[in-house]
């Protein structure tokens, strides 16, 4: 708002110093043309001169003026970070430490507390025998390799290693056999 209003009035003072001081020069009587010459010279200098100034003055003006913006919207974003940190950031990370503390609380507990105490050997490899079984029993054949595979690789030196995984192999070939030996169309063949 200011920076137009003191490029205009520099415009208006280097025509009123043109009409008061340089024009009577001009054309009064009494000069010689040098001195006119002279005078012309200082006339467009005020004619110009302070418009150009005005100009000038103006441009920094409003570069001075978003300069200021840009600090105050820096400002303003500064304590709207400050405030999201104070009231979001914050309390966050005293809930997570919070739950950290909580967390090594309760392993420092079950560290010290007796283990209990686990599925015997045997035990374990019932159960990895039994699971074999089901997977052939359900006819996941890929699950039942895999299970296989991996007992003979935690249990070998168990006696149903070598024979569980034939026995999935056997099971696999058999039930491939009964598909192919069922006439077309009956329940239970995939096509």
């Amino acid at each position: 708002m200011l920076a137009p209003l003191i490029g205009v009035a520099l415009s208006l003072l280097g025509l009123s110093l043109f009409g008061k001081l340089v024009y009577p020069k001009l054309t009064g009587l009494g000069y010689a043309t040098s001195e006119r010459l002279i005078w012309s010279v200082i006339g467009l200098g005020y004619l110009l001169g302070l418009p150009l100034a005005g100009y000038v003055i103006q441009y920094l003006l409003r570069a001075g003026a978003d300069l200021i913006d840009l600090w105050i919207d820096s400002e303003v974003a500064a304590e709207k970070t400050a405030d999201l940190v104070e009231r979001q950031l914050v309390p966050g990370v005293n809930r997570m430490c919070q739950l950290l503390e909580k967390t090594n609380e309760t392993l420092a507990r079950l560290s010290t507390a007796r283990p209990a105490a686990g599925p015997s050997l045997a035990e374990a490899r019932q159960q990895a025998i039994d699971g074999v079984r089901e997977a052939v029993r359900r006819e996941w054949w890929d699950q039942a390799r895999r299970l296989a595979a991996a007992f003979a690789e935690n249990f070998p030196d168990a006696a149903e290693a070598k024979d569980l995984i034939a026995q999935v192999e056997a099971a696999h070939t058999r039930k491939i056999d009964s598909l192919r030996k069922q006439p077309p169309g009956t329940p239970g063949k995939k096509a």
